[in-house]
């Protein structure tokens, strides 16, 4: 399939966005056709923070309401949770505190990304997620593990503050303070909050790697370059072309390795 056809497969589950949104991003120089400022930093991360682990609703129902004998039943339909509880609740549990807590240009993004039916979509996964651990203990009101969800070995989802530019694991996603503004190896532009949703393709609530998409070899263990192209397809270049920007059509890590689409 070709990359912007494949991208626009994407796109049909995206409803359309603001033209405000088409605006070109800035920042400093390029980087690496990774969303890192250094790709190579990646491999300084202990494996299972670089690799997931394992190797690895909206609710909606009719209530009956009855006044007096016999009379007609109304049916009410239960809302889904509005937007901006989602926001509210990703905001005060998904964000890591203190010293991890996301900054800068990051904060902008997150919140670029939580104004779209798309990160709206992402985040009311990691609500739900959140909101089962708290039923079952392992969460507090105020977002902090429990210490039987510690005892359980609960993990919870958080995006933090990453020196080494954006990445991914099962149940976390760092991103950096700034985003340069185009890819080393393509000179393409860089799009932050499709860098976003391309990191949350690696999560649990996206596309995580298999064992198949793991490459090990004297340089170490890193994903496979054709799995980096496939999050790319799947989740960046539809927000890219919603965005008005080109899709990407390449994949480039550190080590030079490269995985193309199809022209």
């Amino acid at each position: 399939m070709k990359p912007v056809e494949s991208a626009k497969r994407g796109l049909q589950s995206l409803s359309p966005l603001s033209p405000r949104h088409r605006t070109a991003p800035s920042g400093g120089g390029p980087i690496e056709d990774r969303f890192t400022l250094s790709d190579s930093d990646r491999s300084d991360l202990p494996l299972s923070i670089r690799i997931p682990a394992a190797i690895l609703g909206v609710f909606s129902a009719s209530m009956a309401l009855a006044a007096g004998p016999a009379p007609p039943t109304a049916h009410v339909k239960v809302q889904p949770k509005s937007a901006s509880t989602v926001t509210e609740k990703f905001q005060a549990w998904a964000l890591g505190r203190g010293e991890e807590a996301p900054r800068g240009q990051a904060l902008k993004v997150i919140q670029e990304y939580l104004g779209s039916d798309f990160g709206q979509e992402m985040a009311s996964k990691v609500v739900a997620d959140f909101d089962r651990s708290l039923a079952q203990g392992h969460l507090s009101a105020d977002g902090e593990v429990t210490l039987e969800g510690q005892l359980a070995g609960y993990e919870p989802f958080r995006i933090v503050h990453g020196e080494r530019g954006a990445q991914a694991s099962l149940n976390r996603i760092w991103m950096p303070q700034n985003f340069p503004s185009h890819f080393a190896a393509s000179g393409q532009a860089i799009l932050p909050v499709a860098i976003l949703h391309h990191e949350f393709g690696h999560t649990k609530y996206g596309t995580p790697a298999g064992p198949t998409d793991v490459v090990t070899d004297e340089h170490g263990s890193r994903l496979s370059v054709d799995h980096e192209l496939e999050i790319v397809n799947r989740y960046e270049n539809p927000v890219r072309l919603r965005y008005g920007y080109e899709p990407r059509h390449s994949y480039h890590n550190h080590l030079g390795e490269k995985a193309e689409n199809p022209r």
